[in-house]
């Protein structure tokens, strides 16, 4: 097999899922994703050494990046509490749609 069969067959899709699993802030996917490169990089091993290198040098920027480690994770319950925290929040809703809430608060915002 060749490098450029090797790269169509192997590479290229392995590239492209296991990149696109690590798309948001899931830690399963991440986990998925690092199995993903790590077959693309065995793939790979076997056909072409420099070839094998450039999934090596992604997950190792990955890993140190620390994609879908307890620092990801923590960030995202972070941002949720942040998020959940914001004064005012429901009165900017109240606004942006009107006769929300009318029974709870017996004020029309319609007008």
């Amino acid at each position: 097999m060749s490098i450029w069969q090797a790269w169509l067959l192997v590479g290229l899709p392995s590239l492209l899922l296991g990149l696109t699993l690590f798309v948001g802030r899931s830690p399963w996917r991440a986990g998925a994703g690092y199995a993903v490169l790590a077959a693309g990089f065995g793939g790979m091993a076997v056909v072409d050494r420099a070839s094998a290198a450039v999934f090596g040098g992604l997950l190792s920027l990955l890993f140190a990046a620390g994609r879908g480690g307890a620092t990801e994770v923590a960030g995202a319950e972070r941002r949720r509490e942040e998020e959940s925290a914001v004064p005012g929040w429901a009165a900017t809703d109240r606004t942006l749609k009107p006769g929300i809430n009318d029974r709870e608060t017996g004020v029309s915002s319609a007008g």
